[in-house]
């Protein structure tokens, strides 16, 4: 993790505490080899393209 995931990890702390179970989902977004797989819309790094809404999912039901 570096400091740009700050925010997730306070959702994650808090969430926890108030045993709400969470997915960290950082693994199914992580930069790869292969950027051409555009997880994020174009010229935006927050929110995610139609590809990363689908690694997410595919993630989060691998690992229910």
């Amino acid at each position: 993790y570096s400091t740009t995931n700050q925010p997730q990890k306070l959702l994650i702390k808090y969430f926890i505490e108030k045993n709400v179970e969470v997915f960290d989902c950082i693994n199914a977004v992580l930069p790869s080899a292969d950027e051409s797989n555009q997880k994020y819309l174009y010229g935006d790094g927050i929110h995610f393209s139609e590809r990363g809404h689908k690694l997410i999912a595919d993630y989060i039901i691998k690992n229910l």
